[in-house]
């Protein structure tokens, strides 16, 4: 996909009406200053194509680069999560993710959107120019919840939990 056809579709999802982000809310715009510097000062063409940060509750921010490897390295979200945990920080309220070395708001990728979702169902990401609004909850509306299909009851956070969405 090329770069315009990324930043028509980042865009389009922004321009439409959303209902949960129907009431006007506050942009975080120094979250998206931090990850785009990180971009900048972090791209480095090979390794390090993604950035990320995101808000918790208390004003905190988390920060996170993708790792490029023939592995699978993780993304910038996945980093920011463990990170996050790091820092015994167990809730994000507002995530940005940032590519092309900080130009371009763009989505989660549909892993991360999941790893997102289960860790932090509330969590709204800012996408699109000019930036809009959008809960995860929105941009994965069809998630995996491995409680359902594991009679065990495992959930898809890993180990034996009752219905980690209950009452959500």
């Amino acid at each position: 996909m090329t770069v315009g056809a990324r930043s028509a579709i980042c865009s389009s999802i922004a321009a439409r009406p959303h209902e949960e982000t129907a009431v006007a809310r506050d942009i975080d715009f120094d979250l998206i200053k931090e990850a785009k510097e990180l971009a900048s000062r972090c791209y480095d063409g090979k390794n390090h194509h993604v950035a990320a940060a995101a808000r918790a509750p208390d004003g905190r921010t988390v920060v996170g680069m993708s790792v490029s490897h023939f592995l699978g390295g993780p993304c910038a979200e996945v980093v920011i999560i463990g990170s996050a945990a790091a820092q015994r920080i167990y809730e994000l309220t507002t995530m940005v993710v940032v590519g092309l070395a900080g130009r371009v708001l763009i989505p989660p990728c549909g892993r991360c959107r999941q790893a997102l979702f289960d860790y932090f169902p509330s969590m709204d990401i800012l996408i699109g120019d000019p930036p809009a609004v959008i809960p995860i909850a929105e941009l994965l509306p069809l998630p995996y919840r491995r409680w359902l299909t594991d009679p065990r009851g495992v959930s898809s956070m890993g180990g034996n939990h009752e219905d980690p969405f209950a009452g959500r």
